[in-house]
């Protein structure tokens, strides 16, 4: 199943995080092998942002109810696919390249990967590093002048990795000001 919105539950809480975005917003979540991760696949995340951020008190509307979610945060993402662990790197390289065209020059930037299964086959640490410094690579190359900020990045460069499947996204930071439960780290 393709995905590209992923959840972490409060500890022991998926199944409550699983039903509550189902009656907010409509969306079907998936569980996952790792505890307190769901994954689904949502057509408009701006009107699921929305949604949330008004049922949970954080959107400013006065009279808005208020309820405590069952997670603990959201990670939109623009694609997932299936990898092979000797071939994540390049192929990470190889996709993110295209997200540079939404980076503007003089903004700043920052890498996620958070990693869940294959331990001791992928550092997620020396990815991020390898992910940044391509970037960079790729930004100066389109005349851009880059900037790292780990931070409060413009954009954040967000890699889920569960097992063999991988999603990738790039989050500006308007989007997680706007919306607190958006978190790429």
């Amino acid at each position: 199943m393709e995905w590209n919105l992923l959840v972490t539950a409060h500890r022991f809480q998926a199944r409550e995080a699983r039903q509550q975005l189902k009656e907010l917003a409509g969306v079907e979540l998936r569980p996952t092998p790792f505890r307190d991760v769901l994954v689904g696949k949502v057509d408009n995340p701006d009107k699921l942002f929305q949604s949330l951020a008004e049922a949970t008190g954080v959107s400013g509307v006065p009279g808005a109810p208020v309820f405590l979610p069952a997670f603990s945060r959201l990670v939109p993402l623009q694609e997932s696919f299936s990898f092979k662990p000797e071939e994540l790197l390049s192929e990470l390289q190889k996709r993110v390249e295209k997200y540079s065209g939404w980076i503007p020059t003089g903004a700043s930037f920052a890498v996620f990967v958070e990693r869940r299964g294959l331990k001791g086959t992928l550092n997620s640490a020396q990815m991020e590093r390898s992910l940044a410094e391509h970037l960079w690579r790729t930004l100066e190359g389109q005349g851009k002048k880059p900037k790292v900020d780990l931070e409060n990045p413009d954009f954040s460069v967000a890699v889920e990795i569960l097992g063999t499947e991988c999603g990738l996204g790039l989050i500006p930071k308007e989007l997680r000001e706007r919306f607190p439960f958006v978190k790429p780290d």
